[in-house]
């Protein structure tokens, strides 16, 4: 009874995760305003000052933040199906391709994000999704590869 405790805790971890990756997908594509990532702390310049003196520029940051926001909604509504149909089943590639997709994803992103931006609130909260992603794995590991 325990172990399933356990698994349904980490379930909904990896839920909170799919939720903030859907939330931050759809503020990105809405707006497509780089001031809300801090790239602009970065560059030194406000929105108005990069518009006037290139605007094709700011279009193009405008449309980078979209496809980044339309990868964050592809990496949640992937999540859950493989929380849907995989976990719920146990099956071992679902738990495997959790681990590789938030790792083959999420770890770059931070990467990227602490090197172009610095520390930031978005880092800080991509952090704490990466801990919570890795403690909702951690949980569930033995219901998907322990004794049967």
């Amino acid at each position: 009874m325990e172990q399933k405790k356990l698994f349904n805790i980490g379930t909904i971890l990896l839920l909170a995760t799919v939720v903030v990756l859907l939330l931050y997908g759809i503020l990105y594509v809405a707006t497509g305003s780089p001031a809300i990532t801090g790239a602009l702390t970065y560059i030194g310049k406000t929105e108005a000052e990069i518009n006037a003196f290139d605007p094709e520029l700011m279009i193009i940051l405008s449309y980078q933040l979209r496809i980044l926001g339309i990868a964050y909604m592809n990496l949640g509504i992937a999540y859950i199906f493989i929380i849907n149909f995989g976990f719920r089943k146990k099956e071992k590639w679902a738990w495997i391709a959790a681990l590789i997709a938030f790792g083959g994803f999420g770890v770059p992103v931070l990467l990227m994000s602490i090197s172009v931006m610095g520390i930031d609130i978005d880092t800080i909260i991509l952090i704490i999704v990466l801990i919570i992603q890795i403690v909702g794995a951690t949980i569930t590991y033995k219901s998907f590869f322990g004794a049967e």
